[in-house]
């Protein structure tokens, strides 16, 4: 937010679809937790 209380526009990159968009975890109920990455294609 500017000082004027304004939310400047945002911009966006262009990535492939391979590139890793979020990463979850696993609850871990039937063994240790793991990380699940999760692409954008």
């Amino acid at each position: 937010m500017n000082e004027d209380g304004c939310v400047p526009p945002m911009k966006f990159e262009q990535v492939s679809f391979s590139h890793p968009v979020v990463i979850n975890y696993t609850s871990g109920t039937t063994g240790l937790p793991k990380a699940v990455v999760h692409g954008s294609g």
